[in-house]
C-alpha cells in the first residue's frame, strides 16, 4: 500500500474450518457433513476484507503463528490490497474456527484463539496512523484498550465490534465513538433480557457515557437499530434468500467504516453496510463471500 490507509483494524486472524450439515447435532449426537471448506476468517481479518472491497485502504494490525496457516493467511491479505506490515509471527498456533452451518444457513462458531492471544500494545505501535480505527474483542481487551487510546490521541474516530461479549469490554465504551452489537450481545452487556424494541433502546442508551457517542444494534433479518443520546431509530434490512450468515455482522462493519471513511454521514453509512451484510449471506463462505462494493453498487440498484 502506499498511501496512507483510511482504517486501521486491529483483531483476529483465523483459518475457518467450515462444515455444512442439515441440522446442528444434539448433545450426544454424530454427524455426518455434507462438506467441508476451508478459508480465511476471523472478526479482524473479515471486516478488513469487507472494508478493502468496499474501496477503503486498509492496514491490519495482528499476530499468526509461524506455520503454514500463518503464512497462508497473509498473503490472502495482501492479496486483498490490506497492509500487512503490522501482522506479526508468533510460536503459538495460528488460530482455528470451527464453523457449523445448517441448512438454513445458521452458524454456531467454535474459536480456537492461538495466536492472537499473543497480540499486544508494542504491536499497535508498529501500525501506521488512520482517520478510523476499528477492533473486535477476539484479541486481548488490554490491546484493544491501547490501540484505542492511541486513536484517540490522535483524534481519530473509534469504532468498536463488542464481539464476542466480554464482561471486560465495559472498560472499553468510553473510548469509543461508536459501538456496534448484535441482540445477544446487548442483553449480555446489560445483563438482563430484552423483551422489545424500548427495551433494547434504553439498555443501549445505558451504555452511552459521553456526548457523539452512539451504537448500532444489528438485529439479523428484523434490520438495525441507531441510538443515541436522542433516542432510536430502526430501519429494516433487505430480504434476501439466506446460504450463509457466517461473517454477515463481520460485513456490516467493514462496510460501515469505509463508508464513514468515504465521507457518509453515519445513517448513510448504515445503509449501505446493511445493503452488503444482506447480500454477503446469499453466498457460502466469510471472507470469500465478502462483496465488491460495484456487486453492493448492483444490488441496491435493484433493491428498490
Amino acid at each position: 500500500m502506499g498511501t496512507a490507509p483510511d482504517i486501521v483494524i486491529l483483531g483476529s486472524l483465523n483459518m475457518d474450518f467450515g462444515l455444512v450439515v442439515p441440522d446442528f447435532p444434539r448433545p450426544g449426537e454424530t454427524l455426518l457433513c455434507d462438506r467441508i471448506a476451508v478459508s480465511p476468517g476471523g472478526k479482524g481479518g473479515n471486516q478488513a476484507v469487507a472494508a478493502a472491497r468496499a474501496g477503503a485502504r486498509v492496514a491490519f494490525v495482528g499476530v499468526v503463528g509461524d506455520d503454514a496457516n500463518g503464512s497462508a493467511l497473509i498473503d490472502f491479505m495482501r492479496g486483498e490490497n490490506i497492509a500487512t506490515d503490522a501482522i506479526f509471527r508468533a510460536d503459538a498456533p495460528t488460530g482455528m474456527a470451527y464453523v457449523v452451518v445448517n441448512g438454513a444457513g445458521e452458524n454456531t462458531i467454535v474459536v480456537a484463539a492461538g495466536a492472537n492471544q499473543r497480540v499486544t500494545s508494542d504491536h499497535c505501535t508498529q501500525a501506521p496512523s488512520a482517520p478510523f480505527y476499528l477492533a473486535q474483542l477476539e484479541v486481548p481487551v488490554r490491546t484493544v484498550e491501547a490501540f484505542f487510546a492511541r486513536g484517540r490521541a490522535e483524534g481519530a474516530t473509534c469504532v468498536l465490534n463488542a464481539a464476542p461479549a466480554c464482561a471486560d469490554a465495559h472498560g472499553l465504551f468510553d473510548l469509543c465513538d461508536i459501538i456496534i452489537v448484535n441482540e445477544s450481545e446487548l442483553e449480555s452487556y446489560a445483563g438482563y433480557s430484552l423483551a422489545d424494541a424500548e427495551a433494547a433502546i434504553a439498555a443501549a442508551m445505558a451504555l452511552l457515557s459521553r456526548p457523539g457517542q452512539s451504537i448500532i444494534v444489528t438485529q439479523g433479518s428484523r434490520g438495525i437499530l441507531h441510538v443515541s443520546s436522542g433516542g432510536g431509530r430502526f430501519s429494516e434490512s433487505h430480504k434476501v434468500d439466506v446460504v450463509d450468515t457466517t461473517g454477515a455482522g463481520d460485513c456490516f462493519c467493514g462496510n460501515l467504516v469505509a463508508r464513514l471513511a468515504q465521507g457518509a454521514s453515519q445513517e448513510q453509512a448504515i445503509s449501505r453496510a446493511s445493503a452488503a451484510a444482506a447480500l454477503s449471506v446469499s453466498r457460502e463462505g466469510a471472507a470469500f463471500g465478502m462483496p465488491y462494493g460495484r456487486d453492493t453498487d448492483t444490488f441496491l440498484s435493484h433493491a428498490f
